[in-house]
């Protein structure tokens, strides 16, 4: 790979107002806005600070799948790691790991660092994460995908600024984790994108039901080196039964509600086998669809291992 007009091979030019940031198997992208214009350098500066954050949390992997509780003092910590156990903390109790947050900690960190270098507007992709920094008078235009692998969004929902989020996260069955519940995608609005990263992915885990049709396996058998060790995964979702289906989002949003009521999240949409729930912001009137909603029988679907 040869040095772009950045420099450095891993920040890529994508027109005026984008940067894309390769590190390894991650690929960020930038966006930003300033008042006249655009400034190369500051999106240039961003890029590099991505990296800065990949490889501080690259060289604290293993403090990573450590579980939160046994985390006590985080002062000498480098700061995304830090974050990271900050934003996995207020879900101590199920067992969770700061790995669970770094993908939010990272769009977090460089949405910080455009809004640090004067933009208006700035929008960071981390895949299924994205942070937002916007001032008064801005919005952006946030997808909502009816399934976590799904290429094109099924909705759309307007962020204002006033609207107080700043990150908008994507997790479920089919995605680049493991996960516990058989949610096709659980999107959750909060007011960072580490937060939202989180409660996405438990929102998918709470996002189940017993039956046949879901099969599940220790999650160290298919990642040797998984933070979940003795927890069992979703391999399989066969047909579901439509009570099924109500049944699994009646409890993904009974949880999803308790964390709007508790103050961690805006809101969250979580959908199964075709069937959308609403819960807290935007709700469904705050939402545009952009193709039909139809009601479909889940087919069945197996789980291909991503290492995320």
């Amino acid at each position: 790979m040869t040095a772009g007009p950045t420099g450095d091979p891993r920040l890529i030019p994508l027109g005026a107002e984008r940067l894309r940031v390769e590190w390894g198997p991650v690929g960020l992208v930038l966006s930003a806005r300033w008042p006249g214009g655009t400034r190369r350098e500051g999106l240039d500066a961003a890029g590099r600070r991505a990296l800065e954050v990949l490889e501080e949390l690259a060289g604290m992997r293993r403090l990573l799948t450590v579980d939160v509780r046994r985390i006590r003092n985080t002062d000498a910590l480098p700061s995304a790691v830090r974050a990271a156990a900050d934003a996995s903390r207020p879900y101590a109790e199920e067992g969770v790991t700061p790995l669970i947050a770094v993908a939010g900690v990272v769009a977090d960190a460089v949405a910080d660092a455009l809004a640090a270098q004067g933009a208006t507007w700035a929008v960071v992709s981390n895949g299924g994460d994205v942070a937002q920094r916007l001032v008064p008078g801005e919005s952006v235009t946030v997808g909502l995908v009816p399934r976590v692998d799904a290429r094109q969004p099924a909705a759309r929902v307007r962020v204002a600024a006033a609207d107080g989020v700043g990150g908008v996260a994507t997790s479920g069955f089919g995605g680049r984790s493991f996960t516990l519940g058989i949610a096709d995608a659980a999107t959750v609005f909060g007011d960072r994108a580490a937060a939202a990263d989180v409660a996405a992915t438990l929102a998918g885990n709470a996002v189940n039901v017993d039956s046949p049709a879901v099969e599940r396996v220790l999650a160290e058998s298919l990642d040797p080196d998984t933070d979940l060790r003795g927890r069992r995964v979703t391999r399989r979702v066969g047909a579901l039964s439509g009570g099924e289906i109500e049944h699994a989002l009646d409890r993904g949003a009974a949880w999803a509600e308790a964390q709007v009521e508790a103050g961690r999240i805006r809101g969250a949409v979580l959908t199964l086998g075709g069937r959308w729930r609403f819960v807290g912001w935007p709700g469904e009137g705050g939402v545009e669809w952009l193709e039909e909603k139809q009601v479909f029988q889940k087919e069945e679907k197996p789980w291909k291992f991503a290492r995320s």
